[in-house]
């Protein structure tokens, strides 16, 4: 990676109380800057005896690109950074995040774009992939400013094998998909995906949800496909019961 990104985070880190531990990580309270595959990632110390559902609807609408991932059985918080933010903004982007991670911190003083200001076009919130056809959702209203994707809906009919394979597929896909957080709800809700900004900085608002509208999109297309054969009741099979017994 370039040299002068490694100057650029050492001074944005260190303006805003980071200390550095090693080698590309750096702590701050409890927060930790890493780098993963590429991806620079803020990261929260959670509780050791914390029980959290890694899927719970709870998570729509909480301010910020916070989500929980799972990996070796142990649930983590995180908060992505796309690379591009190096060499630009990353001293807001990384106090955005620090903001949003406690909702007791976030300022209800932060100004919600105005539609126009964001240039987007409403053919950038369709998303179509087979017969499939979905719309993608801007939540504006109050303090929040997100994009929002229903995936499926979730049959009552679901067996627990099925909603076990369907729970594994998911946690899988918040753990690999950047930004986005996915949520599961009860019988009779949808399976959802958001991406959160709000309390974003204003000078990378814009691009940030473009750039939101291109993931929600490819992520539809590339989950909706295992997901609807999941939920789909009239399928009659033993291998959901032997996968995911």
């Amino acid at each position: 990676m370039n040299t002068k990104y490694f100057i650029n985070i050492d001074n944005a880190l260190e303006k805003l109380g980071f200390v550095k531990e090693e080698s590309e990580r750096y702590s701050y309270s409890d927060l930790t800057f890493r780098f993963e595959n590429y991806w620079p990632i803020l990261e929260q110390d959670l509780p050791d005896n914390l029980n959290i559902d890694p899927l719970n609807s709870n998570q729509l609408g909480q301010p910020g690109l916070w989500k929980y991932t799972v990996g070796d059985n142990v649930i983590s918080r995180r908060f992505d950074i796309p690379p591009e933010i190096l060499g630009l903004s990353l001293e807001e982007f990384i106090s955005w995040a620090i903001l949003t991670s406690d909702q007791r911190r976030f300022q209800e003083t932060w100004r919600r774009p105005l539609l126009e200001e964001l240039d987007l076009k409403k053919e950038d919130f369709v998303v179509q992939y087979d017969r499939f056809i979905r719309r993608i959702h801007l939540v504006n209203e109050n303090q929040t400013l997100a994009l929002r994707l229903s995936i499926l809906p979730v049959v009552p009919e679901l067996d627990k094998y099925r909603l076990q394979c369907l729970r594994d597929v998911l946690i899988d896909a918040q753990n690999r998909w950047r930004l986005l957080r996915i949520t599961l709800g009860s019988p009779g809700e949808s399976i959802e995906a958001e991406i959160n900004f709000s309390g974003a900085p204003q000078s990378i608002l814009r691009n940030l949800i473009k750039s939101g509208l291109n993931v929600l999109s490819l992520f539809m297309k590339w989950l909706i496909a295992s997901v609807d054969l999941l939920a789909n009741v009239s399928l009659k099979s033993n291998i959901f019961k032997k996968c995911c017994a």
